[in-house]
């Protein structure tokens, strides 16, 4: 794919490049011949967690990466959405304090 479109902070669009040609052994995870198996991919930031639930409700977006947890519950009632665990090792958040600013700044904290 190659970039056609990007609006910082709302979306970047991917074309298919139709100069790839895929590797020939079969793909197997990050390895093998990848096949684009469609022209156009959108990857579009919606910040809100509700705003993002409703989009796929209302099909304006095909995938949730990373749905918030307390939703999966709402998402999987719906008939028309598939809830899937990609990733069995999850993802891993980050916490960094601003070690400038009390009580942080305290080497004991």
């Amino acid at each position: 794919f190659v970039k056609d479109e990007w609006v910082p902070g709302s979306k970047i669009v991917y074309v298919k490049n139709g100069d790839y040609v895929p590797r020939s052994e079969p793909a197997s995870g990050a390895a093998g011949g990848k096949v684009a198996k469609v022209d156009r991919v959108e990857w579009v930031y919606i910040p809100d967690p509700a705003t993002t639930m409703n989009a796929l409700v209302n099909g304006e977006v095909d995938l949730w990466e990373t749905p918030a947890v307390d939703m999966t519950g709402q998402l999987k009632e719906n008939a028309d959405i598939n809830v899937e665990v990609i990733d069995p090792l999850g993802t891993q958040g980050w916490f960094r304090p601003n070690h400038l600013h009390p009580p942080f700044d305290n080497s004991k904290a």
